[in-house]
């Protein structure tokens, strides 16, 4: 998992074309919802992901490419069935898109988008 995570970030911020002002979209997680049984690899790969774009940003940033890191709540995915189910409160899928398109558009964008 860590290595899927890192190295499809990495190979798309390597050999992407970007044009100044794009924005590149990553899906971190807040830590205390990912630090539970059964998750530890999937917490590493997000922590890990976090430290990499906090660099790749720094390379990108003098070609005007933007690298938001998105962290959502509980959404109501299969990723939870683990668990037996996402937890009370968690949102509805098409909800969490909707605010992460409204915030990853936003000018001008955010380095992390809490939503």
């Amino acid at each position: 998992m860590l290595a899927a995570h890192l190295l499809t970030a990495h190979q798309a911020l390597k050999y992407a074309r970007f044009r100044p002002g794009a924005r590149a979209v990553f899906f971190g997680a807040y830590p205390p919802y990912v630090q539970v049984p059964g998750f530890a690899a999937y917490a590493a790969a997000k922590g890990a992901l976090e430290a990499y774009l906090g660099a790749a940003r720094r390379e990108l940033r003098r070609e005007g490419v933007h690298l938001v890191l998105v962290r959502l709540p509980a959404v109501a995915t299969g990723l939870w069935a683990p668990l037996g189910g996402p937890p009370k409160g968690a949102l509805a899928p098409e909800e969490a898109a909707r605010r992460v398109l409204s915030g990853v558009l936003a000018e001008p964008p955010p380095e992390t988008l809490e939503v």
